[in-house]
């Protein structure tokens, strides 16, 4: 099976999370990063960065090394990926069973609770639980354990395109609403900014959205995909109803 591709690491200097974007240039990493890359989740296995076939960068487990439980429960970055129909009928029963929400809400949860764990003992919680799955691969009997891909919507250029996965973060919305020619429809659609940057990160049509959100910084949440429109990507939620979580940063 293949192995799980990630977008952060833990770099052992400072103890800190950082990011694909921070070794993107080929100075910087050798100079710096290498060989002090640990894997941000159980922060034991050891990492590297390595490239998809479209030349895209990734961060996956140096062969041979292990990660490590916490708890009983193995790191999240142990696991395989699930295949991608996996992945669809697996948020299909979740939306079903009316869990979708609760899974989003999870993962808000986690990524709050993390920011306050920088500085704190606090143990921070494992993404286990709200992304690993069992299935049957076919012409199988025994079910294996797969886990749902998650990136950091600040990560963006580095999502894997038409891929359902878990996308989240902390992100600057802007709310617009444009219409028709002769004004009888409005569409709303949000713009995602990076909050320290500013810059411009994608966007996703929010009609169908809560008509409450305003402006301002969320904790953000969602299984989508990223599609090419002309030139430009969006974010599409797999469901187009429940398929988001917001919480305002206070």
């Amino acid at each position: 099976m293949p192995d799980s591709k990630f977008d952060s690491f833990i770099y052992d200097k400072d103890n800190s999370v950082h990011f694909l974007d921070e070794i993107e240039d080929d100075n910087t990493y050798y100079s710096k990063y290498y060989e002090h890359m640990l894997c941000p989740e159980c922060e034991i296995a050891t990492v590297t960065r390595s490239h998809s076939k479209n030349g895209k960068l990734y961060i996956k487990t140096n062969k041979n090394s292990k990660h490590g439980i916490t708890n009983g429960i193995p790191c999240y970055l142990a696991q395989p990926p699930a295949p991608q129909y996996v992945i669809k009928g697996h948020l299909r029963q979740l939306r079903n069973n009316h869990n979708l929400q609760n899974k989003l809400k999870t993962l808000i949860r986690i990524l709050k609770k993390r920011e306050v764990a920088k500085n704190t003992n606090i143990d921070k919680e494992s993404y286990t639980d709200a992304l690993s799955l069992y299935y049957t691969p076919k012409n199988k009997a025994v079910k294996n354990r797969a886990v749902i891909p998650k990136y950091s919507i600040n990560q963006w250029y580095y999502i894997p395109k038409n891929e359902i996965v878990a996308i989240y973060g902390k992100v600057k919305i802007e709310v617009h609403v444009i219409s028709n020619d002769d004004n009888t429809k409005q569409n709303k659609y949000w713009r995602f900014y990076n909050v320290k940057s500013n810059k411009l990160i994608t966007s996703m049509w929010a009609n169908k959205y809560p008509n409450d959100i305003e402006d301002g910084i969320y904790y953000f949440a969602t299984f989508g995909t990223k599609e090419q429109y002309k030139s430009f990507y969006n974010l599409i939620p797999f469901d187009s109803v429940e398929g988001i979580s917001l919480e305002k940063v206070k």
